[in-house]
């Protein structure tokens, strides 16, 4: 589910059941965006943006797919989740994050 509440504190959410299951990051962002997109108009300003996960359960075993980059992707967040535990949350992000004012929230230590 995606939630975003405006300047005036009214609050639009919408949900997706994702196709097959999925514990990678890159998935459930896409999906969050997506949802953005199609019911978020650019024009209108934004106070908070929230992404929730229902229906989660340990992935043990996991389909292979025969094409496809999901294990490069897979042992990239890994790598990126062992960083940040050792070396804490700013430690590592995303590129797009460094265009002003997208980190004005993390204080640096």
């Amino acid at each position: 589910m995606v939630g975003v509440k405006d300047t005036n504190f009214c609050w639009l959410s919408r949900m997706r059941t994702l196709r097959k299951p999925t514990n990678l990051a890159a998935d459930i962002s896409a999906a969050a965006f997506d949802l953005l997109q199609k019911h978020w108009s650019p024009r209108w300003p934004v106070r908070l943006v929230g992404v929730t996960l229902a229906n989660l359960f340990p992935s043990k075993v996991e389909q292979a797919e025969l094409f496809g980059n999901r294990e490069k992707i897979r042992g990239i967040e890994k790598a990126c989740d062992q960083v940040r535990d050792r070396y804490g949350k700013t430690a590592v992000f995303r590129a797009v994050s460094l265009k002003e004012g997208c980190l004005e929230h993390v204080r640096y230590r």
